[in-house]
């Protein structure tokens, strides 16, 4: 087998995806590769408007993705379905598989395990081909990007529904299971839902037929409709034969839970990813990279501000080492050319023989992840506050309630990132984003704290949600079990030990007897 086949087909490939590319680039304009058309209309320098539109990018991500994290808080009740401001996703449940709680055991990782990656990665490119290298992780970021695309779009389609017409989206399961009735290999049709578009269908023939008054055919349709009831019942056994019966849950290996927005979002995320891949263009990378920001803020929880501010610190001096005290992070992202990071086109840096030097303005999404993660978390506390202040009050996503802790962390956040490029552009060197927006937002939370006096409440809250405080309660009771079981063992062993030292005693009082009747 000839071992160059591959590198020859990727090498082909990506000759074909530059020769496209550089087509599209000739109409720049059309396809908004650069805002050239914008700058000369700009009554400032073109690059604020490019910083500009960087911070309302990072701030919108944070935003979004911290409202993502949303669920009913233990100080709430269940939802009420005869409110009005019910909604079926006020009692949408957590998918354990899709979501990971980080403690702050793992918080202390966080720098190490970064650092080791990035390491890791630098070291791959200086000592391996660049162009496998880059491969690699093209691969491995459409296979992230493509399912973070579609659970994104599914979370804002869904909520887009219920904040607009307050409906839902349509949802499917599909069970894996045992089938003890032995049928044919094959599909079956779903015959409900047959019966049920034919129902629908006549019912709208004989509203028509009525408002039209023609008795004569809504008096055959009623006839036809008795006659089908009467065959049906005869062919009920078949039918049951037919349909399969309700599916007992041992008896299920898996069951995948679908709904309209996956449906959709999947083949949408897959076709970004391919079109990304050939034009390189910074919309669609920004769209890719901010799904994954999202899902990768609704994936991964903090538990408590201690771990936040743990992770905060940890990744503010690793921000500030591998940027200010080595290359490695600068030369990583350069080389990796994937959606990791946010992009817009900035106005051409300089012309040097006649070819004009293009130029983006970047922010990683680190930047955006990691202050999201804080954030979300001082977003679920304000939910939980409000709930606790207000007991009795049943769950409900329409429900207002204020946001102190996550609307001055926003605006710290915010803050953080004018400083971050105004320091970058006053010294045109990149700048760890991290060196000021961890302390932006850690110290605006301590000091919302203070002025509202709930530093306690705030080191004292725990982020965890009904099934996780079932866990803690069983297990909490388990240790008590444990514990009285083994003060029972202890009790019945001293019994046992006085019950044995009793019969020690009357032994010796009976050979005493014994003794004195003899000598007797």
């Amino acid at each position: 087998m000839n071992l160059t086949i591959v590198p020859d087909f990727l090498g082909l490939l990506n000759q074909s995806v530059n020769i496209t590319r550089s087509h599209l680039e000739n109409y720049n304009g059309y396809f908004l590769y650069d805002l050239d058309f914008l700058w000369s209309h700009l009554p400032f320098p073109p690059v604020y408007f490019t910083y500009y539109v960087i911070v309302v990018l990072a701030v919108c991500i944070v935003a979004a993705s911290s409202f993502a994290t949303i669920r009913k808080p233990t100080s709430a009740e269940p939802a009420d379905k005869q409110s009005p401001l019910y909604h079926p996703l006020d009692d949408a449940k957590v998918n354990p598989f899709q979501s990971q709680t980080l403690e702050a055991s793992e918080a202390y990782l966080m720098p190490v395990i970064g650092g080791i990656s990035l390491v890791s990665i630098y070291m791959a490119f200086k000592y391996f081909s660049a162009s496998n290298i880059q491969v690699i992780f093209s691969v491995y970021f459409a296979l992230v990007s493509s399912v973070s695309y579609a659970n994104v779009f599914s979370l804002s389609l869904q909520s887009a529904a219920r904040v607009f017409f307050n409906a839902t989206i349509p949802h499917w399961r599909i069970s894996f299971a045992i089938d003890n009735e032995h049928h044919c290999a094959g599909i079956e049709p779903g015959l409900s839902l047959l019966e049920k578009e034919e129902a629908r269908e006549r019912k709208e023939k004989k509203e028509k037929l009525q408002r039209k008054g023609d008795l004569k055919k809504l008096e055959k349709i009623e006839q036809e409709e008795r006659i089908e009831q009467e065959l049906n019942k005869a062919e009920e056994d078949v039918v049951k034969e037919v349909i399969p019966s309700t599916i007992a849950s041992d008896e299920q290996y898996f069951n995948l839970f679908l709904s309209l927005g996956e449906v959709l979002g999947l083949p949408s995320g897959i076709s970004l990813v391919a079109l990304q891949y050939v034009t390189k263009h910074w919309i669609l990378s920004n769209i890719l990279g901010a799904a994954v920001a999202v899902q990768g803020v609704r994936t991964l929880r903090l538990d408590s501000f201690k771990t936040g501010f743990i992770m905060l610190l940890g990744l503010f001096l690793y921000d500030i080492y591998f940027v200010f005290g080595t290359d490695v992070m600068v030369t990583v992202a350069t080389k990796l050319d994937i959606p990791i990071k946010l992009e817009v086109p900035r106005p051409p840096l300089e012309e040097a023989a006649g070819k004009v030097m293009r130029s983006t303005a970047m922010l990683g999404l680190g930047d955006i992840v990691v202050p999201a993660l804080f954030l979300s978390l001082c977003l679920r506390f304000d939910l939980y506050s409000f709930y606790k202040k207000n007991k009795g009050l049943s769950f409900h996503l329409a429900r207002p309630y204020s946001k102190p802790y996550f609307i001055w962390g926003l605006v710290a956040y915010t803050l953080g990132l004018v400083v971050t490029i105004v320091v970058m552009h006053i010294f045109q060197a990149g700048q760890p984003a991290l060196l000021y927006l961890c302390p932006a937002i850690a110290a605006t939370t301590l000091l919302v704290g203070y002025v509202r006096g709930e530093l306690g409440e705030l080191y004292a809250f725990s982020d965890i949600d009904d099934n996780e405080q079932r866990e803690r309660s069983r297990e909490e009771r388990r240790k008590a079990i444990e514990a009285r079981i083994k003060e029972e063992k202890k009790a019945a062993a001293e019994k046992q030990e006085k019950v044995h030292e009793v019969s020690e005693e009357e032994e010796e009082e009976s050979e005493e007897v014994i003794d004195i009747e003899e000598s007797d």
